[in-house]
């Protein structure tokens, strides 16, 4: 398997790159697979509620609207 976000399905404790992720909970099942969004690169935690969560990734992250130069974004998240 290529070393690509693509084809990871990873589990606590795994490191991860910024991204869109589908997690999964099992042992026990609690809860639907949902997505969360990885702001920047992490170590991925335990569930609080089950032992066998797996991250799924999905989508690298675009950049953020405040970063384009195209905008005038200040730090208070309005237009300056």
């Amino acid at each position: 398997m290529p070393d690509t976000p693509e084809n990871w399905n990873m589990p606590a404790g795994a490191e991860a790159p910024a991204g869109i992720y589908v997690v999964q909970h099992s042992n026990p099942s609690h809860a639907s697979p949902h997505q969360i969004y990885i702001s920047e690169p992490m170590t991925l935690p335990k569930c609080n509620g089950c032992d066998g969560v797996r991250f799924s990734f999905q989508r690298r992250v675009t950049q953020r609207i405040e970063d384009c130069e195209f905008f005038r974004i200040g730090e208070t998240g309005q237009p300056t």
